[in-house]
């Protein structure tokens, strides 16, 4: 079962891939000194696609003593937005959530894995590098 402060977090991701495609776009469109809509700067600045204060919300959530004591210094903005994460968050498996990773379901099989590049050792590297020092400009 996952802790509350981990559906948070889950429903962050979440919303983050969510205005990724868009939030790029815009960007990209800026970068190039394009003009945008003032619609879309109002989304970029303070709309869906600023989600500065969710990101503020739960990492003051991650640092509180405990959830329950930082769920008690939100305001009523903080709480709403929180009560959004948690949605978003809510039916999100474990492994949709970004660095988790599946463990191996077998031995990996060593007929099908690309050789490896040979590399020279250290010390036949250091020895070059010896000789590149002693080397005079009229050799």
């Amino acid at each position: 079962m996952k802790t509350p402060l981990k559906t948070l977090k889950a429903g962050l991701v979440k919303a983050k891939q969510h205005i990724k495609e868009k939030h790029n776009a815009l960007l990209a469109c800026l970068m190039h000194s394009e003009k945008i809509s003032e619609e879309e700067e109002a989304w970029l600045d303070h709309g869906d696609g600023n989600l500065a204060e969710e990101t503020v919300i739960v990492d003051n959530l991650d640092h509180a003593s405990g959830y329950e004591q930082g769920l008690s210094h939100l305001n009523s903005q903080q709480e709403s937005l929180v009560e959004k994460l948690r949605d978003l968050g809510k039916n999100i498996t474990g492994s949709s959530i970004p660095g988790r990773k599946r463990k191996n379901s077998g031995p990996i099989d060593q007929t099908h894995t690309p050789a490896r590049p040979q590399v020279k050792s250290k010390t036949s590297l250091k020895t070059i590098s010896i000789k590149k020092e002693i080397a005079t400009p009229a050799q």
